[in-house]
């Protein structure tokens, strides 16, 4: 009976008799691949399908469909992120007011992205009984259909399809925006203004959409340059279906307009083409002549989660400046691999670094005293607040080193009882900490604003300082030689908080698999740290030499050149050779 409903389907579409060879050989494992998930998942799954124009992503999203509601009786809507289009009316407005590019439609930013939000919010708390109306857009018209023409959506939803050619995009870097990418925006876009407000669009709400999904399929085109041919084809067959029907079809492009019109998202679709295919997880590769001849589950490369240190590592040891490091950083954000600092910096000064870098990840500060994690990007750890996990302004906060009050205490009456002679980040000025260190009257007070540890320098004899350790350690505190300062804290370390936030991942994925660690440090502080990743990056010193690293499991790279430069090198060395 399914097969009947294919063939039937086939014919009506006007598709090749091979297609069925498509649905049986692809498409029919797809759907059980999705059936078995829908009995894991809380609601109905939101199924991403992404794919450059003409790739095919509406029939493969029918006929996923049609198997999903015949062969496992899952009630399966589909959606396409064109259905979200805004109007012509209001494109218009935004081309007056923004940029007049904007009123041709397709580009992040042209959407009703709260519509869609919206929608998808609608359909997966729709129950038995109950039905929601579906926006659709026609294209022939180039304009949003009136709601009296939206289909209507019955009974409980299992599986939503969402498809388009955006679907997941990734913003680009902002370096890599200063130049056009073709002759279109050379003539219409030479300041950028247009290119650096869409890429904005996908930061922003964009972004807020394609988090929603639960699954990624993307079709993967041969090149640019076939998506074109194909995109051609697509409106040459538009042509033919409504010529001789009455109606507005001012919509519809003759070989020229699409030349023109698929200009505006060269940019997207090669960056798509570039980073999606290794965050799918279900990639179809098709030739040239639209047939998928392969799927694949790709290894993820959000797989890896890279962990860093900052002083020495990622930050140059005399000017803090993290430049040299520039083409790996944007490597891993076109890639989608999450970068988390973990470093004896405060909570303050990492905020301050990260902003600079563009990164919204969790953060381990103060040598593994505390982990700081964004509470938009983890909203599951609200139920499970206690003494250790607190809530703190928009960050979830894991405690596992002492206040610091504790710490001073514990100091003060060691350096009194045995008279040794050192001094801590409590006795100095911002001033006298900026000229200390050569970092600004700023950096420095936010370095002074500390939580869990105290840094010192100590002034005394090695041996005294034997002694001085014994003390620490029976009162229940620690030390840590870093890069500058010895770190007096409580009982934990880097490698421990990154042990608890990599279990966090692993729980986040959904997956069996544990992502892989990749981690990178140059001082005796990072040992832990390094010790528990699956690839361990020693950074190279100006001031010291490597340290000791104890990595049982996995492999350890000592980079050649120092601080940033040497983090760039062996960052990009282990993107490609995963690629």
């Amino acid at each position: 009976m399914v097969h009947e409903k294919i063939l039937s389907e086939i014919n009506q579409q006007q598709l090749p008799k091979g297609y069925i060879n498509a649905v049986e050989r692809y498409l029919i494992p797809l759907a059980e691949k999705i059936a078995v998930l829908t009995a894991h998942n809380n609601g109905a799954l939101l199924v991403g399908v992404q794919g450059g124009q003409g790739t095919g992503k509406s029939t493969l999203a029918l006929f996923t469909s049609l198997v999903l509601q015949h062969s496992h009786h899952l009630n399966t809507v589909s959606l396409s992120l064109d259905d979200f289009y805004l109007t012509k009316r209001e494109r218009d407005r935004l081309a007056g007011d923004v940029h007049p590019l904007l009123k041709t439609r397709g580009v992040p930013g042209t959407h009703d992205i709260e519509l869609a939000l919206q929608t998808i919010s609608k359909l997966k708390a729709l129950k038995d009984g109950e039905h929601v109306l579906v926006p659709r857009f026609d294209k022939a018209s180039d304009d949003r259909k009136p709601e009296s023409e939206w289909e209507s959506i019955s009974g409980k939803v299992d599986v939503i399809l969402f498809e388009g050619w955006c679907v997941a995009a990734r913003p680009e870097d902002d370096l890599l925006l200063e130049d056009p990418i073709n002759k279109f925006e050379t003539e219409h876009d030479a300041l950028g203004l247009w290119r650096n407000w869409v890429n904005e669009h996908l930061k922003s709400d964009c972004t807020s959409l394609f988090d929603q999904l639960d699954y990624l399929i993307v079709l993967q085109a041969p090149s640019f340059d076939v998506i074109y041919e194909w995109r051609l084809l697509q409106e040459h067959k538009l042509k033919a279906r409504i010529d001789g029907v009455s109606g507005h079809h001012s919509g519809v492009m003759d070989d020229d307009q699409v030349a023109h019109f698929i200009q505006h998202y060269e940019r997207i679709t090669r960056n798509c083409l570039s980073t999606l295919p290794a965050l799918a997880d279900c990639l179809f590769k098709l030739d040239k002549n639209h047939t998928i001849y392969e799927m694949v589950e790709p290894k993820k490369n959000h797989s890896f989660i890279v962990v860093s240190d900052l002083d020495g590592t990622l930050l140059d040891h005399f000017d803090y400046s993290f430049s040299a490091a520039l083409p790996a950083l944007a490597s891993l954000k076109q890639r989608d691999i999450p970068l988390i600092i973990n470093t004896s910096k405060t909570y303050t000064e990492v905020e301050g670094i990260k902003t600079e870098l563009a990164v919204e990840t969790p953060c381990i500060v103060e040598n593994g005293s505390a982990v700081y994690l964004p509470k938009s990007t983890w909203p599951t750890l609200g139920g499970q607040l206690s003494d250790d996990l607190l809530l703190i302004g928009d960050q979830y906060v894991k405690i596992l080193g002492e206040p610091r009050a504790k710490i001073l205490t514990i100091l003060q009456r060691i350096k009194h009882q045995n008279d040794y002679l050192f001094e801590g980040f409590s006795d100095f000025t911002p001033e006298a900490l900026a000229m200390l260190t050569g970092l600004s009257q700023e950096c420095a007070i936010q370095a002074l604003n500390r939580h869990f540890s105290e840094p010192i320098l100590w002034h005394d004899s090695e041996e005294r300082y034997l002694d001085f350790v014994t003390e620490v350690e029976r009162n229940g505190l620690m030390l840590l030689r870093g890069g500058r300062f010895i770190h007096v804290l409580g009982r934990c370390d880097k490698g421990q908080s990154l042990a608890w936030l990599k279990d966090l991942y692993s729980e986040k994925s959904g997956r069996n698999t544990e992502p892989r660690l990749v981690a990178l440090g140059d001082s005796q502080n990072d040992s832990a740290m390094l010790a528990l990743a699956d690839i361990a990056v020693v950074v190279k010193s100006p001031v010291h030499e490597y340290p000791e690293v104890n990595q049982p499991k996995g492999e350890v790279l000592y980079s050649t050149q120092e601080g940033p430069k040497g983090w760039n090198e062996e960052v990009l060395k282990i993107i490609e050779r995963a690629s």
